[in-house]
């Protein structure tokens, strides 16, 4: 095996690896584009066998530390959703990979590099993470709900519970309607009339929300592997949800999406989802990814089990993830950095 950096002329064959290995879309040459366009750092690695080809891969960004925080370090690492691993990667291959992660990443002199892969909790290849990692602090709820699309439509909804398939009907009748944007200058429009509904979803939910700018640079970064679309759900003209998707390899996303409280009796969340549903089939995609749900011993009074039983009522199944892993590179810094993170989140509260 030979770890190597990959570039643009890799641009394909990541993105293939990523689709024949259950990759994310977080982990895709196109959305490490979006991140550039942040101001961020963005490098990516792999272990490649004598052939050339993909074994383990990751997508690694790295922030800035903010002014105030007092280290000589001056960045983080984040590998979001990875690194993204073939079925006959050993324990002893990915430990190697980590290692030359660590190597690599010394000149920018980063305080830790977080890891929260797509690799189920019950997966042998935890063990790698927890013998070189420390437990680190999730950015991502560490479950989410998958749902099967390679079954019929009316075998999909017969799975739904009786409240989902209840206010698919009642929005119906209550006059609803969807439409799905697939050209570029509509989904810049939609996203200009979704960003309000956004902004108060993420008030309502207590999670972080992006500058506009953001959402609208998703629109760019479509191409043949990555495709969007922007979902919109109004009665009589005025826009009760609005959903932002992501499709790549044989996966839809929904990672963004906000309603308008005040208009919650026409159920507009539910037919958008029955209508990405059929989106999908049409497009022949496999899975409907909805992104983050609590996981089962998620404490009762956590603000997104209303999200999380609204998304599980689709009758998707729960999968979930290892959590998050820190590789530490400046063990003092990082002390630091995980003890002004706590004061932080004790001052927000």
């Amino acid at each position: 095996m030979v770890f190597k950096e990959l570039l643009l002329e890799n641009k394909k064959q990541i993105n293939e690896f990523l689709n024949r290995n259950n990759g994310h879309i977080l982990q895709s040459y196109e959305w490490g584009d979006l991140r550039l366009k942040e101001g961020h750092i963005v490098k990516r690695y792999a272990l490649v066998s004598e052939v050339d080809e993909i074994k383990v891969y990751c997508q690694l960004v790295f922030h800035k530390l903010p002014k105030w925080y007092p280290s000589k370090s001056k960045y983080v690492g984040e590998v979001w959703r990875g690194p993204v691993v073939s079925d006959e990667i050993n324990h002893s291959e990915l430990v190697e990979f980590l290692g030359k992660l660590k190597e690599v990443s010394r000149e920018l002199n980063p305080v830790f590099i977080k890891f929260e892969p797509k690799i189920i909790e019950t997966s042998k290849l935890k063990n790698p993470f927890s013998d070189v990692c420390v437990r680190g602090e999730e950015t991502f709820i560490p479950c989410t709900a998958n749902l099967n699309l390679d079954r019929t439509l009316d075998e999909i909804q017969s799975a739904f519970d009786k409240y989902t398939r209840k206010n698919i009907r009642k929005a119906e009748k209550k006059g609803v309607t969807v439409k799905i944007f697939d050209s570029r200058q509509h989904q810049l429009d939609a996203i200009k009339r979704a960003y309000g509904l956004l902004r108060g979803t993420s008030q309502r939910a207590g999670f972080r929300i992006r500058g506009q700018k953001f959402y609208e640079d998703l629109v760019d970064i479509q191409d043949e592997y990555v495709k969007m679309y922007v979902v919109e759900a109004s009665v009589e003209g005025k826009i009760a949800a609005s959903y932002i998707t992501l499709t790549m390899g044989n996966t839809i996303y929904t990672p963004y999406s906000g309603s308008d409280r005040s208009m919650s009796e026409f159920k507009a969340n539910d037919i958008i989802n029955w209508e990405l549903i059929k989106l999908a089939k049409t497009l022949g995609l496999k899975k409907y990814d909805q992104w983050g749900v609590l996981p089962l011993d998620a404490p009762l009074n956590n603000s997104m089990w209303g999200v999380t039983n609204f998304k599980m009522g689709f009758g998707g199944e729960r999968e979930r993830y290892i959590g998050a892993y820190d590789l530490v590179l400046c063990p003092k810094d990082y002390k630091l950095f995980s003890f002004a993170w706590r004061v932080r989140k004790m001052l927000k509260k």
